[in-house]
């Protein structure tokens, strides 16, 4: 805790202030689905721990439209604690990645930590991600030593990351997981981002490679059960391949271009049977030599084609990801000329996020 203290002291010193109205140091995005036991304990244990650190802070909670009763749990902290609590809550349930891209939207910290609600990433392991924030680290993504979760999300959670290997080009040995802290260079890089369907680690990853890793501790969840059901993880693995990668697209290739191979070598074969005299069919091999050539430069054609129009898609999406029902932000995180319902203020009106 010392060294982690010392090391946030040394890169407070570091950095440029900003306008008369200060922004916090460190800024904290929660997505909230199904948590109303375990939001009011993890915020008191970050303040605690923000103290203890020196850490001026802000904590955004996004309601991703909880079926429990997480939003009046939220609102009730955000009146308590006005002046570094925001709430945002959307109208509809649009997942783990999208609500936390809307948090991002409503941070003005110079750093940025992305954490769970369900206490299984204990908020005593923070110093430990600002210890491994060095001059030439962007961000930092905690690294559980145990992951403590059903057997079925591990063996879930090993695939994804493979998965993210090919489609996002993650580098082997690097882990990824909920937990991270960023630097307010990605965050802003990352909100210009246009897509309909998002996955965070993938737009870290498109914004820089100096991504490190910090070995935490996973606990047990205190209560309730994750809202990642398998249907949900299958739905996050098919946008991440499907929006985020051209890996289908590299496949059809392949098979194209393996079908038509297929079909030179099947020609060759022909050629030689006839050349050395062995009686054959007549008709069906040329038949079968001009199907499959012809097939194979079909799926290679479709798949070139795709790649265009996934490129052309996201290069024209501007498709809201979010929209957010009412909001109440930190009225230390105003603008400074912002008017006084972006002090702290609900907001009733929908508006996209």
């Amino acid at each position: 805790m010392l060294k982690a203290r010392a090391r946030a002291d040394l890169w407070y010193q570091n950095q440029p202030m900003s306008r008369s109205s200060a922004p916090p140091r460190c800024s904290i995005v929660i997505p909230c689905y199904g948590s109303e036991g375990t939001v009011a304990p993890l915020l008191e244990r970050l303040d605690q721990v923000c103290a203890g650190l020196g850490l001026t802070h802000e904590v955004v909670f996004v309601n991703d439209d909880s079926p429990d009763g997480a939003g009046d749990v939220l609102d009730e902290l955000q009146r308590r604690h006005p002046d570094h609590v925001g709430v945002v809550h959307l109208m509809r349930n649009v997942g783990q990645h999208a609500a936390i891209m809307a948090g991002l939207q409503r941070t003005r910290g110079d750093v940025v930590v992305i954490m769970d609600d369900d206490l299984q990433n204990p908020p005593e392991e923070l110093p430990k991600l600002l210890d491994a924030l060095g001059p030439e680290v962007d961000a930092v993504i905690a690294a559980p030593v145990h992951r403590r979760q059903a057997a079925w999300r591990n063996v879930g959670s090993r695939f994804v990351r493979k998965l993210t290997e090919v489609t996002i080009g993650k580098p082997r040995a690097l882990v990824i997981s909920s937990f991270k802290l960023l630097r307010r260079e990605v965050v802003q890089a990352m909100l210009r981002s246009q897509v309909p369907f998002v996955f965070v680690d993938a737009e870290i990853f498109r914004v820089t490679r100096r991504v490190a890793n910090a070995r935490v501790e996973h606990h047990e969840r205190p209560s309730g059960r994750s809202g990642y059901t398998l249907r949900k993880l299958v739905g996050l693995t098919a946008n991440l391949v499907f929006n985020h990668s051209a890996l289908p697209l590299h496949l059809v290739s392949a098979i194209g271009a393996v079908a038509a191979a297929g079909a030179l070598l099947l020609a060759l074969w022909i050629l030689v049977r006839h050349l050395v005299g062995v009686p054959q069919q007549l008709g069906w091999p040329s038949l079968a030599v001009l199907i499959s050539f012809l097939g194979g430069l079909t799926l290679l054609s479709l798949a070139l084609i795709g790649r265009h129009l996934v490129r052309i898609v996201q290069e024209t999406a501007r498709r809201p990801q979010t929209y957010v029902r009412r909001e109440a932000l930190p009225a230390r995180a105003a603008p400074a000329d912002a008017g006084a319902d972006a002090g702290g203020g609900p907001r009733e009106q929908p508006q996209p996020a």
